[in-house]
C-alpha cells in the first residue's frame, strides 16, 4: 500500500478546511479543527497558509469559553469567478444563457440571448460583454447538445461549434481553460443533486428530446456524469434508428409515448439504469405512468422501472452546468485532487 507524503497530506488536509470554509465561509479555528477532526495547530498552520496567500482573511472575533477570543477567519471566495454558458432550445428558437459563479457558487451576473440561427459571432460577443462587465473570470464552461471528447466537439447539432476553434479562440482571447460540456450529462449531474442521498447512487439514465434534433442520452454513475469512452454514450446519431424520429408527430400522444418506451427499453438492456428521467416540453399529464406501463410491458413486469417525466431541461441544466463550472474553477485555482487524479 502506498504512503502519501507529507506535501500529499498537507493538500488534502488543505482541501479539507478549504472545503468547510466554503460551505461556512466564516469559522474560527477551533470550529475548523471540530469540523474537519485535525488538530487546533494543524488548523492554524494551514489557515497561515492560505491568509499568505489571500484566500481567508481575519473577520474579526468571538467569545471562547473561559479564554481570549477566537480569531474568525473568513474566506475570500468572491474574489475568483467563472463562466457558464449553456445552449438549448425553448419554444422552436436557441437559447444561450450565460451565469457568472463565484467560489462560493453564488450568481453573480448573468445575460443571454435568443437566437433564430445560432453563429459563433453571437456567442462571442455575449463572452466579450460579460468579461467587459465582470473582473476576475476563471474559466468558462460551455454545456452544448453534442458529444464532447476531452476539449473537443466532435459531433454538435450546430455543425458551427464542432472542433476545437471555439474553446481554443476563447482561451487565446482571455487566458483562462474553456471546458465543453454535453449538455444532457449536465442536466443529468443537476438531476441527481436533487435527489435524496440514498438515490443519488447507483447509475441514472436520462433523455431529452428537442424535437428539432434527434434525442440525446446521458448517464450519471454514482454522483458523476459518465459519458463512457470519447463520450459516446448517448450518441444515437451514429445507429440506424428504431424510431422515425424526424417524421415523429409530438402532438400524437399515443406515438411519442411509445417511441419514448422504446428507447427507455433500449437503455434498461444495454446499461440497466437504476432510474429514469425523460426531458421534453410535449409530454402530457401521466405520461410517465403511462411509459412505465409500456416498459414494464415488455419485460413482463420483471424490471421495476423507476421513470419521471420533466418538461423543461432547463433548471436541471443550470444547475448541473453550475457544478461544472465550480469544479473546473477548483481545479484551476487548486489542482486536482488526489482522488481524482
Amino acid at each position: 500500500m502506498k504512503t502519501a507524503s507529507n506535501a500529499q497530506v498537507r493538500r488534502h488536509n488543505e482541501r479539507v478546511v478549504r472545503q468547510v470554509l466554503l460551505e461556512r465561509r466564516e469559522a474560527t479555528r477551533q470550529q475548523l479543527a471540530q469540523k474537519t477532526g485535525l488538530s487546533a495547530m494543524t488548523v492554524g498552520t494551514l489557515l497561515a497558509a492560505m491568509q499568505e496567500r489571500g484566500e481567508v482573511e481575519e473577520k474579526g472575533s468571538v467569545p471562547s469559553e473561559g479564554g481570549r477570543p477566537s480569531v474568525r477567519y473568513r474566506y475570500v471566495g468572491e474574489r475568483h469567478k467563472v463562466a457558464a454558458m449553456r445552449l438549448y432550445r425553448l419554444e422552436g428558437r436557441n437559447q444561450v444563457r450565460l451565469t457568472v459563479y463565484n467560489l462560493f457558487g453564488d450568481p453573480v451576473y448573468r445575460d443571454g440571448e435568443a437566437m433564430e440561427e445560432l453563429r459563433p459571432e453571437l456567442l462571442d460577443r455575449l463572452l466579450a460583454r460579460t468579461f467587459e462587465r465582470v473582473p476576475g473570470i476563471a474559466g468558462i464552461a460551455l454545456g452544448l447538445p453534442g458529444q464532447v471528447d476531452g476539449g473537443r466537439v466532435v459531433f454538435c447539432d450546430h455543425p458551427v461549434l464542432e472542433g476545437e476553434t471555439i474553446p481554443r479562440r476563447w482561451e487565446s482571447l482571455y487566458g483562462v481553460p474553456v471546458r465543453p460540456a454535453n449538455d444532457i450529462d449536465a442536466a443529468m449531474l443537476g438531476y441527481v443533486q436533487g435527489l435524496a442521498p440514498e438515490k443519488s447512487q447507483g447509475l441514472t439514465a436520462g433523455f431529452y428530446f428537442p424535437q428539432s434534433f434527434l434525442p440525446g442520452m446521458g448517464l450519471v454513475l454514482e454522483g458523476r456524469p459518465w459519458p463512457g469512452h470519447r463520450g459516446f454514450v448517448g450518441e444515437f446519431h451514429f445507429l440506424p434508428p428504431t424510431v422515425g424520429w424526424e417524421s415523429l408527430d409530438y402532438e400524437d400522444r399515443g406515438a411519442v409515448e411509445w417511441a419514448a418506451a422504446r428507447v427507455v427499453a433500449e437503455a434498461c438492456v444495454y446499461v440497466a439504469p437504476d432510474r429514469v428521467v425523460l426531458y421534453g416540453d410535449f409530454f402530457r399529464f401521466g405520461a410517465a405512468e403511462r411509459i412505465r406501463a409500456l416498459v414494464e410491458e415488455r419485460f413482463r413486469g420483471l424490471y421495476g422501472l423507476e421513470l419521471e417525466v420533466r418538461r423543461d431541461l432547463g433548471p436541471d441544466y443550470e444547475v448541473g452546468m453550475q457544478a461544472l463550472a465550480l469544479t473546473q474553477l477548483k481545479e484551476t485555482l487548486f489542482g486536482k485532487s488526489e482522488e481524482e487524479l
